[in-house]
């Protein structure tokens, strides 16, 4: 069964499933990615399968970065093997069936046009993705509506002939 990290930036599902929310015991400072111990999650997450990590602000760093080291943590330690961002699901496809033979940044330009995401700390975790050949993780996109023309130039190019 896959176990799905859900990176949402500006979209919410207050009714559409069941919901717990899980104190994290997690002790917040001013430097978000000083977490200290995240062990407590182990327990907290063993039957969980579907975590959201949302935001209150569309690019800041310091939160990409903290959530990168989340990511890392639950695809380590708890076995998430699937990132899926608010993005068009067509444009993170097809971008996916690349990932291997384009650099982390172009990557993140063909699937994604939103300004938020192409930061460093992304491609950071691009990074990391693409490195994970024993325990893959992969990327997916949530939003049916496409994000870049290379969505519809790709369909163009299979329908015109």
């Amino acid at each position: 069964m896959n176990k799905i990290l859900i990176l949402f930036f500006a979209l919410s599902f207050n009714s559409c499933f069941s919901q717990k929310h899980i104190d994290s015991g997690i002790t917040y400072t001013s430097n978000l990615s000083a977490f200290g111990d995240l062990s407590g999650l182990k327990e907290k997450l063993k039957d969980v399968d579907i975590v959201a990590l949302g935001e209150n602000t569309h690019g800041l760093g310091e939160v990409f970065n903290a959530k990168s080291e989340l990511v890392k943590f639950l695809h380590e330690e708890l076995g998430f093997n699937l990132i899926v961002f608010e993005t068009g699901y067509g444009d993170a496809a097809l971008a996916w069936e690349k990932i291997d033979a384009v650099s982390a940044k172009e990557f993140v330009f063909s699937f994604t046009s939103n300004f938020y995401y192409q930061s460093e700390e992304i491609t950071e975790l691009i990074s990391y993705v693409r490195s994970q050949k024993q325990h893959p993780l992969k990327i997916q996109g949530l939003d049916c509506q496409p994000q870049q023309d290379y969505l519809a130039q790709r369909m163009t190019a299979i329908i015109q002939p």
